[in-house]
């Protein structure tokens, strides 16, 4: 579900959730592994509560408390589908 969520995350805002500051080297990938283990998410400027609410249940440490695919699919969010 976590990688559907960064999937999701993208096809809305066109890049991911995730980032890291990039050094003199041009890597960023210590930071960004970090975020990613912490769940710490950049959010774009105006995100909805809505949407924080969904993303943060989809980057939830414990898997399980994480949506499951049911959950994910039930939400009012998708019910114009």
């Amino acid at each position: 579900m976590w990688a559907i969520g960064v999937m999701f995350f993208y096809l809305l805002y066109g890049r991911y959730p995730y980032r890291g500051k990039v050094d003199k080297l041009g890597n960023s990938d210590s930071e960004l592994y970090k975020n990613i283990a912490k769940a710490h998410m950049l959010p774009p400027d105006k995100f909805p509560n809505h949407l924080k609410e969904i993303f943060s249940k989809f980057f939830k440490i414990d898997e399980n408390k994480r949506y499951s695919a049911e959950e994910f699919l039930n939400l009012d969010y998708f019910r114009f589908m």
